[in-house]
């Protein structure tokens, strides 16, 4: 859990702010990022982020209540919460689950999605927030989104609990419900 804190706090530092790099390129702020990225680019890491966590808790702290709290990932809003383009081919969008009233910690699961790297154009899933270098064999990560996605797919189709109206609405577009 303290790594994933410090990791948020190095994320967040690169969120309120512009910079350029050695070649004076632009570094993408936050902000830039929901006015110029691609709405799609960002669905389709949302889709994943909920296709690989989907059969784990999302674990939540109720700010009122002053309690723990959990609930079923699919029932809750995924939404981008930090973003960071360490060069021009190669970004992280760190993901969380909302729900009212109470401040995400993490998903409860073996292998826990915490956000996507993108790198040329690839999407690479941020396995208990650590990025695992699949650079040198893209075709391990294509096997690993493709399947997961499979697996979610039937999942979703079986769920019969609340599905969150972002979900619900991708997945009708999806053709899946």
């Amino acid at each position: 859990m303290k790594s994933f804190t410090t990791f948020l706090l190095f994320i967040s530092s690169f969120l309120s702010c512009t910079s350029t790099d050695k070649n004076k390129e632009k570094i993408v702020t936050f902000e830039d990022l929901l006015n110029t990225d691609s709405i799609a680019r960002v669905d389709s890491m949302k889709w994943y982020y909920y296709a690989m966590n989907a059969k784990g808790r999302a674990l939540f702290y109720d700010t009122i209540k002053q309690l723990g709290d959990t609930a079923d990932p699919l029932e809750c809003d995924a939404e981008l919460t930090g973003f960071m383009q360490r060069n021009k081919d190669t970004s992280f969008y760190i993901f969380s689950f909302k729900k009212q009233n109470c401040r995400f910690r993490y998903v409860d699961q073996v292998i826990y999605i915490s956000g996507m790297k993108i790198y040329k154009e690839q999407i690479i899933p941020i396995i208990n927030h650590v990025v695992m270098e699949y650079e040198s064999n893209i075709d391990s990560t294509n096997a690993v989104l493709k399947n997961s996605e499979t697996i979610f797919t039937n999942y979703l189709k079986r769920h019969k609990g609340k599905i969150a109206p972002w979900l619900k609405n991708e997945a009708i577009r999806r053709k899946i419900l």
